[in-house]
């Protein structure tokens, strides 16, 4: 490996199969040509062994200092550029540029989150507008990073997606809540009528190993929590239009497990697109979640308080629980109920908290404590 390197550069294992290599003074393209010349040695010498030549391939990803940051953020971007390196067909190169730069850096703090099972849930509160009473809650992922800064789910939601470990957010934060669910019942704290709302992307619901897991893990804590023969379970499944779910019939046959099993299912972002009243038609949908920017904008724009009164109206007559989002102060809470709404949820009733504070949390994470 070092004959194809320059002069004082470092090599050292960082761990299994991964190597790190320590540029100093090379800029960004001239660290790629490096890096793709020795990328060509490694293929084009096989390893020999008593079976023929063994073909050897290198994944590579780079980071780099660009003045701001540390060790740990160059470390994360390389670790993303290497995870895209393998997802887009291995033996190859992969550096970010400024556009991808703050995806891919996301995308090595996330894998380093979920393998050190920093991925928690942040529990929002929902309440009964016509009584005051919390009567739900919504399982919000978050990142715990290594020196305890909370990091919500905007920053790294996206680059979830876009390197496909949604899936893997989902079921973590799916089965901690769960798992809260069934604590709170046994110890009284929440009683069998409390919703626990969780969020589950397209790319978790078309697996079906991961769903099997979850209906598993479910039956479980039916059994300690007396509630197998319950026809309605606590549990909540958000989708989200924004997803773009085009094909319903693929999508009932991934949601029927979950529903058979007695979860309901919640319609997020209602009004956030063209497709929301396909949506309302084709799914049996339970709870309807009004999206935040027409509840944040309709006490100043009539057309908009118009638009969330006929959705609550529509949602009246088909039996369908609203929910509105955001909401930030009393005079749109006492709106939302003078308009019919039946729960809300945002930072007036209270913010997205995590069971512990940071420090601790994470602490327990790394002992296996929690």
């Amino acid at each position: 490996m070092k004959l194809h390197l320059r002069e004082g550069d470092w090599v050292a294992r960082w761990g299994g199969e991964e190597f790190i290599i320590f540029m100093h003074n090379a800029e960004p393209a001239a660290a790629f040509g490096v890096m793709e010349r020795l990328r060509l040695a490694v293929k084009g010498n096989p390893v020999s062994t008593v079976h023929g030549p063994l073909q050897v391939s290198t994944s590579i990803g780079i980071g780099s200092f660009r003045g701001e940051g540390d060790l740990a953020t160059v470390l994360s971007e390389a670790d993303g550029c290497l995870f895209e390196a393998k997802r887009t067909g291995r033996d190859r190169v992969v550096m970010s540029d400024s556009k991808e730069r703050g995806t891919l850096w996301k995308a090595g703090m996330l894998q380093h989150g979920l393998l050190e099972r920093r991925i928690v849930p942040a529990y929002q509160v929902i309440v009964d507008l016509k009584t005051n009473a919390v009567v739900a809650d919504e399982a919000l992922a978050r990142l715990i990073e290594p020196d305890g800064r909370i990091v919500e789910a905007g920053e790294f939601i996206e680059a979830a997606e876009g390197i496909h470990l949604i899936h893997l957010v989902d079921e973590t934060i799916t089965n901690q809540a769960m798992a809260r669910c069934a604590a709170d019942m046994c110890t009284g704290a929440r009683d069998k009528g409390f919703a626990h709302f969780v969020n589950l992307s397209p790319q978790f619901l078309a697996r079906r190993e991961l769903v099997q897991g979850v209906l598993h893990q479910a039956s479980q804590f039916c059994i300690q929590t007396n509630m197998t023969e319950e026809k309605v379970k606590p549990l909540v499944l958000e989708i989200t239009e924004r997803q773009m779910l085009g094909d319903f019939t693929n999508l009932m046959n991934d949601l029927q497990p979950l529903l058979d099993f007695g979860f309901r299912l919640a319609l997020d972002d209602f009004g956030s697109g063209y497709s929301s009243f396909l949506y309302l038609a084709s799914l049996p949908v339970s709870f309807l979640k009004i999206e935040g920017w027409m509840v944040r904008n309709m006490r100043s724009n009539p057309k908009i308080l118009a638009m969330v009164q006929s959705i609550i109206a529509l949602a009246r007559d088909q039996g369908i629980v609203t929910i509105a989002e955001c909401v930030e102060d009393a005079a749109t809470a006492d709106l939302l109920r003078d308009l019919g709404a039946d729960w809300a949820q945002g930072w007036y009733f209270g913010p997205p908290e995590c069971d512990l504070e940071p420090a601790r949390l994470l602490r327990e994470l790394q002992t296996g404590t929690r």
